[in-house]
């Protein structure tokens, strides 16, 4: 191969590339976090409780504590996001478009019941911008929700995609600006399901 080929091959490569990466790297970090509001009443001294928390950087990268107090178990794994996902991610979290956009209503209807985990995310953009948002999954547009469901799901989706960390303790100020954007959020609160009665069935 002369050096007008290779010169041309490593021309292709840094355009593919780029591509790849500017797919990928709109943002240089989104955090994300799956959490209850704690009561008052209960014995635990922390205002909230974090389920799940990632930590996304700009090349794609997971990095997820998972503190599944069903089973009792506190995991640490990191994930790669195939370039698929990355490129839906973007479609969402770019800075052309605030996340509060996404919100399509803010009262859930008489017959529905909020009984889920409250969301918050937080996205550093490259061009040093930010935005962040506490939300409930019923609140969000579709489009919105399909990468919710993404997220939510990478843990589940592909074991074999996992790789096991060192345990880390989530920042802080993570913290407490989940604390903060939620008291300002004004979510509805989680309200008992309606009485089971046999006579509905009939």
């Amino acid at each position: 191969m002369n050096a007008k080929k290779i010169l041309l091959f490593i021309c292709i490569f840094l355009i593919v590339y780029n591509n790849i990466i500017g797919q990928i790297s709109s943002f240089e970090k989104i955090e994300y976090a799956s959490f209850d509001a704690i009561s008052q009443k209960s014995k635990h001294t922390d205002p909230i409780r974090i389920g799940l928390y990632y930590s996304i950087d700009k090349t794609g990268l997971l990095t997820i504590r998972n503190d599944d107090d069903y089973h009792n178990t506190l995991t640490f794994n990191t994930y790669q996001l195939s370039s698929t996902q990355s490129e839906k991610i973007n479609s969402i979290f770019n800075p052309a478009k605030h996340l509060k956009k996404y919100v399509i209503k803010r009262k859930l209807d008489d017959d529905e019941y909020f009984q889920g985990t409250y969301k918050y995310i937080s996205i550093a953009y490259k061009n040093r911008t930010k935005d962040s948002l506490c939300f409930i999954v019923p609140f969000m547009s579709n489009d919105f929700q399909l990468i919710y469901h993404l997220l939510d799901s990478v843990y589940w989706a592909d074991k074999k995609r996992l790789k096991k960390i060192q345990p880390f303790l989530i920042p802080q100020y993570f913290k407490n600006s989940v604390l903060s954007n939620y008291k300002k959020s004004k979510l509805p609160k989680k309200k008992p399901l309606p009485p089971f009665r046999l006579e509905d069935q009939q």
